[in-house]
């Protein structure tokens, strides 16, 4: 069975997901209206955003509340939510640096996944950006890990050939060995200034 998505690009945004039985039938056509809405603390998403922020991430692999929101102001990051028809679906985070995306968090509400929302989401930034996306996944050691791999492969993410690892967000965290993934073909001296951007302006370590 078969599918095509296609695009409604604006703020607000359609997905139609066409499965076809054979050649010639449409069997069914369902629908995904999507806005990706950029909140802060005063935003009455706030709340759920930040809930699902921590809830979604590990420790050592998000802010704490306090510090993420000092970093709302900063003009190259984004915290969004997503949204259908008004329903909080999750949250996406990300840094639009000059030659690049850095996607630093992506999350779906729990009772809300595998419905289509997280992939929805990646194919509307790829098509929203011009240049390349790069995200950190965990290293694929167990059923959970995996299955996030294999979510990004889908959407067209492939692993850069280098070592890396999630610098700790502060003294106190640890840094997370991780696998780096990009939409796009990343020569390992670009992956190299890129890993040293998102560790200057991410992670603030100089």
């Amino acid at each position: 069975m078969a599918g095509q998505i296609h695009f409604q690009q604006n703020n607000n945004f359609t997905v139609y997901f066409i499965f076809y039985k054979d050649q010639d039938r449409v069997i069914t056509i369902e629908s995904i209206m999507l806005s990706l809405l950029q909140i802060s603390t005063i935003h009455k998403l706030w709340p759920a955003g930040i809930a699902l922020y921590i809830s979604a991430f590990p420790p050592d692999e998000r802010r704490e509340p306090s510090e993420l929101i000092e970093v709302l102001n900063e003009s190259m990051h984004r915290f969004h939510a997503i949204v259908e028809k008004e329903q909080f679906v999750g949250i996406m985070e990300t840094w639009d640096f000059t030659d690049f995306i850095f996607l630093e968090h992506l999350a779906i509400k729990p009772e809300l996944q595998n419905k289509g929302y997280g992939s929805t989401s990646l194919e509307y930034l790829k098509n929203m950006v011009n240049k390349p996306i790069l995200l950190e996944a965990e290293i694929p050691v167990d059923h959970v890990s995996k299955q996030r791999i294999d979510f990004y492969e889908k959407a067209g993410f492939k692993a850069i050939n280098i070592d890396y690892t999630q610098p700790p967000y502060y003294p106190k965290k640890v840094s997370v060995p991780m696998l780096l993934l990009s939409d796009y073909p990343v020569s390992l001296s670009d992956a190299y200034s890129y890993i040293s951007i998102i560790s200057k302006k991410v992670y603030k370590i100089e």
